[in-house]
C-alpha cells in the first residue's frame, strides 16, 4: 500500500517531535544556531545577501494579492492543521459571514474574518469578524463564568440559580 503525502509528513512531524525531545539533539541544535548567529554577526556579506532575500520577498507579498493569499492560506493551514481547502469549504459553509453576528466580510483583506480556535485544544470553531473575535471571544474562553455571571445579573431568563 502507497503511503499519502499527509500520511509522509504526519511520520516526518512525528520523528522530529521524538528527535526535539531528545536532549542531545536539543544540544546539538544551539551549537548550530549559536555558528549561523556567529556568521551573522561576523560576516556583512552574509548578513546583506539576507537582509536582501527578506526585502524582496516582503515586496513580494505587500504587492502581488495572489501571493499574499497562498502564502496566509498555507500559513493558517500549517497553524491550525487543517489544509486551504478545508478552511476554504468552512468559510463557505459560513456563506462568508461571521459564526457569531452574521456580518459578510471577505476571506483575505485587512477587514476580513479571522479564525476562530480554541486556546487549549487548538481545535478550530469558525470564522469571525475581528469585532466578535476580539471583545468576545476573549471573555468565552477564559472567563465564560462571568458571562455566565452577568446574563444572570441582566436578568435572562434561561439562567438557573443553580450555583
Amino acid at each position: 500500500m502507497a503511503i499519502t503525502a499527509e500520511q509522509k509528513r504526519e511520520q516526518h512531524r512525528n520523528y522530529m517531535r521524538r528527535k526535539r525531545a531528545n536532549p542531545e539533539y536539543k544540544k546539538k541544535e544551539r551549537k548550530v544556531n549559536r555558528e549561523l548567529n556567529r556568521r551573522w554577526r561576523s560576516c556583512p556579506e552574509y548578513r546583506e545577501r539576507e537582509r536582501k532575500h527578506n526585502r524582496e520577498n516582503h515586496k513580494r507579498r505587500m504587492q502581488d494579492p495572489e501571493y499574499r493569499n497562498k502564502h496566509n492560506q498555507r500559513g493558517r493551514a500549517i497553524k491550525y492543521k487543517k489544509t486551504p481547502a478545508e478552511l476554504e469549504a468552512m468559510y463557505k459553509a459560513q456563506e462568508g459571514k461571521c459564526a457569531i453576528c452574521k456580518t459578510p466580510k471577505p476571506m483575505t483583506r485587512e477587514d476580513c474574518l479571522h479564525i476562530d480556535h480554541c486556546h487549549e485544544s487548538g481545535q478550530v470553531r469558525g470564522w469571525l469578524c475581528n469585532k466578535c473575535n476580539n471583545r468576545l471571544m476573549p471573555y468565552i474562553d477564559n472567563r465564560f463564568h462571568l458571562v455566565l455571571k452577568a446574563l444572570k445579573y441582566a436578568g435572562c431568563g434561561f439562567i438557573s440559580d443553580s450555583k
